[in-house]
């Protein structure tokens, strides 16, 4: 176990054994370095899942001034809903963030000109 914590997270590892000798080392190291990767692991996929999901509704709500627009809209929320699948969001959620508001976006008719379609 200890060599495994030293070899994933070398620099906990050498915190962990500061206070101690070279013979004799922290008997409690190796677990400490564990928990602290196991503990802290959730919490930085979740973050991340935050993070992605917070630029979804960046994208979803960025404006489409021109019909010329669209394709490159649906596109970069395209990318992000792929993204996020692969991070194993739920679809449920993405849904609900997504489809409602692109529909009402696409369908309110702002990509008409003042005399014809853009």
């Amino acid at each position: 176990m200890t060599r495994a914590t030293a070899n994933a997270a070398p620099a906990h590892h050498v915190i962990a054994e500061a206070k101690y000798d070279d013979d004799f080392g922290n008997p409690f190291g190796s677990v400490a370095v564990y928990f602290l990767l196991t503990s802290i692991a959730d919490k930085h996929v979740q973050k991340r899942l935050d993070s992605m999901l917070e630029q979804l509704g960046e994208c979803v709500a960025s404006d489409v001034k021109r019909a010329v627009h669209v394709g490159a809209y649906l596109e970069r929320i395209h990318i992000q809903y792929l993204d996020l699948i692969k991070a194993k969001e739920n679809l449920t959620v993405l849904y609900s963030r997504i489809l409602p508001k692109v529909l009402v976006k696409l369908s309110d008719g702002r990509h008409v000109g003042s005399d014809r379609l853009d």
